[in-house]
């Protein structure tokens, strides 16, 4: 189901059109958030880095290897009794997991996640993942680096009471509540991630982008069961 929050949002108050399209997909699109720190960007910048690692405790040659004025891999550490890492930065704390080390996967994936292979997948991998994680949804916002604003996708569920938050293209595994302090993430729109397969028929037929589908799912929705002729005829047509 769409969270109730996404119904008011004056992004989808006059259905989809060239303004409200390029609101959201031009990633030139600035704001100024005074909360939006350098430090945090420093933090993303590093986690993002080590994730691309295979190693659980990396070697000093591998450290100094990735060092930089900008990243230092030594302010990363793994804690073997909570089997989590945790960056520590000034006033920046962020404990993690890797999605690589939480689930079984395929070595063609396990690649993908560890490279830059990962890169621009975070709709498409969000679209294929979470029907397969029970009760998860499919979340689709705008993450802050520095000043400016990008369309991103992540996986959420709960468990053991907790809200978690899966980031392909960080590799990341991460409370919720640590993922929104680290990437400053708003929601936009979200919806079960089973819901994938029975919208497979509408997104086939309509042709649509990702994109689009992810941030505009419940207004394609309506306009298909307000103009039931029309979507049978573009249906038909596609045979």
């Amino acid at each position: 189901m769409a969270d109730s929050k996404n119904k008011g949002n004056s992004l989808f108050k006059y259905g989809i059109n060239i303004n409200t399209y390029n609101l959201l997909f031009e990633d030139s699109n600035i704001i100024l958030d005074d909360e939006n720190s350098y430090e945090n960007y420093i933090a993303d910048r590093t986690i993002k880095s080590f994730t691309k690692q295979q190693e659980k405790v990396l070697t000093k040659i591998l450290k100094l290897l990735y060092k930089s004025k900008l990243i230092d891999l030594n302010n990363i550490t793994f804690n073997e009794n909570t089997n989590m890492y945790k960056y520590e930065n000034n006033n920046v704390i962020i404990t993690f997991k890797k999605i690589s080390d939480c689930f079984y996967l395929d070595e063609y994936l396990i690649k993908e996640l560890t490279s830059d292979e990962r890169k621009d997948k975070c709709h498409i991998r969000a679209i294929d993942i979470s029907p397969k994680i029970k009760d998860s949804k499919i979340v689709t916002g705008y993450i802050t680096i520095l000043n400016k604003n990008f369309l991103h996708s992540i996986i959420e569920y709960e468990s053991n009471g907790e809200t978690f938050i899966l980031d392909w293209t960080r590799n990341l595994q991460i409370s919720k509540e640590q993922y929104i302090k680290l990437t400053k993430f708003k929601e936009i729109y979200s919806f079960e991630g089973s819901k994938v397969i029975d919208d497979v028929e509408i997104f086939n037929t309509l042709n649509i982008g990702i994109k689009i589908y992810l941030t505009f799912r419940e207004e394609l929705l309506n306009d298909t069961k307000r103009n039931p002729k029309i979507f049978k005829h573009i249906k038909n047509r596609h045979k």
